[in-house]
């Protein structure tokens, strides 16, 4: 164990991250007894920023909440520290996102958050204009969390990637989501792998991709959709004119599904990549069809436009 003790010396002194401060304090200090170094925080034109970092065995040491020269002394092991660590960053960053910070453009909170944590995550999101990226895959944010996350998404203007991969909502966390592709806009890629996704949420979501104006990628796999989910997605796809990836592997598609997709591609001229590994139903040669439509040259300016909108993230992989 290590006794950190934090001294507060305004009365405006929120918090310090490892990574730099997140706090609106003008200062405050910490002192480790493991080493007896300092900590300050040092706020300049309304921004905080962190002037040392010290750490010990059991990480860095913060500032925390407390009355104005007043000294907070609390003892952690290696396992609580690291807890109380990641409460400090959520409440950290929850409140960049309420104050719409312009730095904070990316939040990647994989295995962290439970339904409750993604319903203050999602009150937040609503109103923030400057994040674009969220990663929010292997969590527990149940179908609570996806009903949150589905209202926020109805209202954000500025979100453009969220992974909700690993997350196992099922077909009514996926309606929520769904929803809120008919209204929302400017979100470009959505992951939903791994979320117990069956026909009825696959049908729902195909609803919604034909009147969505802003998805460019969608990743499925590893969900539960036969063909009856396949031919709803494929037929969505004759009325979508942003989609450029599809992923579909690891589901219960055969024949009729795919048949239907290569069906779509006669009409739609958007489509790039069509990922259908890990259906063995699916005879090879609907699948040469598939790749030779998806090879025709009738899409050669679709797959620049998709290259070069994502050149400066990511290569074309699933979500």
């Amino acid at each position: 164990e290590r006794e950190c003790v934090c001294v507060r010396v305004s009365t405006s002194v929120s918090f310090v991250l490892a990574s730099g401060c997140v706090s609106e304090s003008p200062r405050c200090s910490c002192v480790c007894r493991a080493s007896m170094n300092t900590v300050s925080c040092q706020a300049k034109q309304g921004k905080a920023r962190l002037a040392r970092t010290l750490k010990d065995d059991a990480g860095t040491c913060f500032c925390v909440r407390g009355e104005a020269g007043t000294v907070k002394r609390e003892r952690f092991s290696a396992t609580s520290f690291h807890s109380w660590m990641e409460e400090v960053e959520f409440a950290g960053r929850i409140a960049a996102l309420q104050r719409n910070d312009s730095s904070l453009d990316t939040i990647d909170w994989t295995e962290k958050l439970d339904e409750s944590k993604v319903g203050v995550l999602a009150a937040a999101l609503a109103k923030n204009t400057k994040l674009r990226f969220l990663d929010l895959s292997d969590n527990k944010i149940g179908v609570a969390g996806a009903i949150a996350l589905g209202k926020a998404l109805q209202e954000n203007t500025g979100l453009e990637l969220i992974g909700l991969g690993g997350n196992r909502f099922g077909d009514e966390g996926i309606a929520a989501i769904a929803n809120a592709l008919k209204i929302n806009t400017t979100l470009k890629e959505l992951g939903l792998w791994g979320n117990s996704i069956g026909d009825p949420g696959a049908i729902v979501l195909a609803d919604a991709l034909k009147f969505n104006v802003g998805l460019t990628r969608l990743g499925l796999s590893d969900n539960k959709i036969t063909s009856a989910g396949a031919v709803a997605l494929a037929d969505a796809l004759k009325a979508n004119t942003t989609l450029t990836e599809i992923y579909l592997s690891q589901q219960q598609i055969d024949a009729e599904g795919a048949q239907a997709f290569a069906d779509a591609l006669k009409f739609n001229v958007r489509l790039v990549t069509l990922e259908l590994g890990g259906n063995p139903s699916i005879p090879p040669e609907i699948l040469s069809q598939i790749a030779a439509s998806l090879a025709d040259p009738a899409r050669t300016a679709a797959r620049l436009a998709a290259a070069s909108e994502w050149a400066d993230t990511k290569p074309a992989r699933e979500i």
